[in-house]
């Protein structure tokens, strides 16, 4: 019987998606470093950008409840998102990564509630949990104080011939994590891409 940090474990690898879905993770990872129960996710932009699932206790998961047992991997659960800051005008300011990794949170809850609505977690906490996605005006401009890039540190990349050129030549000199995330998530577009093309030849 899978406990109810191993089985949210299962269930988020499940729902885990390409941009623009908020779940875009390279992994899930149960740890329990420092004596703590928690489940770490790593966004696909690199490992300095995590989610965190703390859980005040573990318990074995069964759907039939009982005592002693839980029916709902996210009771007792919080989540947490964290980035890195800096000194500007390289790095967003904490105040910066604050606004928008609350507003990012805002996302993931809604995620999580709408599968949880669906059946595909096993929360009736996240189920019935009242949530409402943050607007878009206010989620682009804190994006684009997270991505706010000093302009000496901009690179003419005009000489790459295509996504691939420019990943080898630029994105993989400044970080491999970035670079091997982005080619795992074009290998994943163009085997969607060929199967919905397979798919329209075969009706």
């Amino acid at each position: 019987m899978p406990s109810n940090i191993e089985k949210l474990a299962e269930e988020l690898s499940a729902i885990v998606a390409p941009h623009p879905n908020p779940l875009d993770c390279t992994g899930v990872k149960i740890s329990r470093l420092g004596g703590k129960h928690r489940i770490v996710m790593d966004h696909f932009i690199g490992p300095s950008f995590k989610f965190t699932f703390d859980f005040e206790r573990v318990l074995p998961f069964d759907p039939a409840g009982g005592k002693g047992k839980t029916n709902d991997v996210f009771a007792d659960a919080r989540i947490s998102l964290s980035s890195r800051h800096g000194a500007p005008p390289d790095n967003p300011t904490k105040k910066e990564v604050d606004t928008y990794c609350a507003l990012y949170l805002r996302l993931v809850h809604a995620v999580l509630h709408e599968e949880a609505r669906a059946g595909r977690i096993s929360s009736k906490t996240l189920a019935e949990m009242q949530v409402s996605r943050p607007h878009e005006d206010s989620m682009a401009a804190a994006t684009r104080d997270m991505i706010a890039v000093n302009p000496k540190h901009i690179v003419d990349a005009t000489s790459a011939k295509d996504l691939d050129e420019f990943i080898d030549q630029f994105v993989a000199k400044e970080s491999p994590e970035l670079a091997d995330a982005l080619r795992a998530a074009q290998a994943q577009a163009k085997n969607k891409k060929k199967k919905t093309l397979r798919k329209r030849s075969q009706e």
